[in-house]
């Protein structure tokens, strides 16, 4: 009779090398799936700012509506995602009605619709700066015509009331109501606030605006830098 033997089976282990090139791959499609979700991530952060802006627009619109036409203010350039009254130079103040506030609601009230997703990822303080409003609608660069009147003039200043919404017909530069803030953008420059907003574009190549029309719209970084020459 024969013996027969089982040979024995080696398990080999992985090469340094094998191992290397798992690991490899392995920080690629991380790095991979990081920028996608990154990609998903803005993308619906930027739907979101884009309904909120067009909520916004409705409640500039009835405000409009309610006092004769004219637009709410006078307001400050940046423009913050709560409440607040004092002073009362924040669309939220004239707002905050049509977003379902009380007369006096406290202050620092988040309003969410100020504000996206990603802003409040990116912005050092959820009570930073997190719009601007625009500063200049008269085409004439020696005239300077801001549409939501002039916070820093003088009670009895009539250029401290905000215009009409008929009267922004008159002019034929209608540039962004209200745009997306960020350190990098030209209005921003070395205001006191800057270290209040997001470093950078928060939808990385574009802003989002609102128009004086209602319609949202993506700007471009050149854009701005172009406008602001």
């Amino acid at each position: 009779m024969k013996n027969h033997t089982i040979p024995s089976t080696k398990h080999r282990g992985f090469t340094l090398i094998e191992l290397m090139v798992v690991i490899t791959i392995i920080v690629v499609l991380a790095s991979l799936a990081f920028v996608v979700f990154g990609r998903v991530a803005r993308a619906g952060s930027a739907a979101t700012m884009t309904n909120n802006f067009k909520q916004i627009g409705t409640a500039i619109a009835l405000y409009a509506g309610d006092n004769n036409g004219r637009l709410p203010g006078p307001l400050h350039l940046g423009q913050r995602p709560i409440y607040r009254s004092s002073p009362p130079t924040h669309l939220t103040y004239h707002l905050r009605e049509y977003f379902g506030l009380d007369e006096n609601p406290p202050e620092k009230t988040p309003i969410e619709e100020f504000s996206s997703p990603m802003w409040l990822k990116q912005s050092p303080t959820p009570t930073g700066i997190s719009m601007l409003s625009q500063q200049d609608v008269d085409p004439d660069p020696r005239v300077k015509r801001n549409p939501w009147g002039y916070a820093g003039a003088g009670r009895d200043d009539p250029n401290r009331e905000p215009i009409t919404m008929a009267r922004l017909g008159n002019y034929t530069r209608l540039p962004w109501a209200l745009i997306e803030a960020d350190r990098e953008h030209p209005l921003v420059g070395s205001a006191g606030w800057r270290t209040q907003t997001a470093e950078e574009p928060v939808h990385g190549t574009y802003r989002l605006a609102l128009n004086f029309d209602g319609s949202v719209v993506k700007r471009s970084l050149s854009e701005e830098d172009e406008d602001r020459r």
